[in-house]
């Protein structure tokens, strides 16, 4: 879902909760908090829902990665809503980690599949988010890793 249509939804739905805080004898900073309690942080469109993941692991000198994605057509602006993730079965997305690779080519390497897994898997509306790979991935020394597999 687009962000503008995003937060019109939620502008909505925090109107309507605004109005009943008022009807029902709160001050405005009291039904602004509140509203903020109740809602947060589910209307910030960056983590609006998750609705896949990249599974990226190793094997006797492979990466694989295993993407996994929800069916659903129609997403809903509310992220309580689940989501039956499934498998999608990518074909082709490995690569062979040959033995002149360093641990900084490998890492190069699976940013450059998970940005091809992103344009061939998930729609444009998706955003993808790194972070959390990101945050983590320079904590792993690869090479070794596959090393000693």
């Amino acid at each position: 879902m687009p962000k503008k249509e995003f937060d019109r939804r939620w502008n909505i739905i925090k109107n309507k909760m605004y109005d009943n805080f008022i009807a029902h004898c709160h001050t405005d900073k009291s039904a602004l908090e509140g509203i903020s309690y109740c809602v947060h942080p589910r209307d910030i469109w960056k983590y609006n829902q998750i609705i896949g993941y990249i599974s990226v692991s190793v094997s006797n000198h492979s990466i694989w990665f295993d993407v996994y994605c929800t069916q659903d057509k129609k997403m809903v602006v509310d992220s309580k809503t689940k989501h039956f993730i499934v498998n999608l079965g990518a074909i082709g997305c490995h690569f062979h980690v040959n033995d002149s690779m360093t641990d900084e080519d490998i890492r190069k390497e699976i940013l450059s599949f998970l940005d091809m897994i992103e344009k061939d898997y998930f729609h444009k509306r998706f955003f993808v988010d790194y972070e959390s790979f990101i945050n983590t991935i320079n904590f792993f020394n690869i090479r070794k890793i596959i090393d000693e597999i």
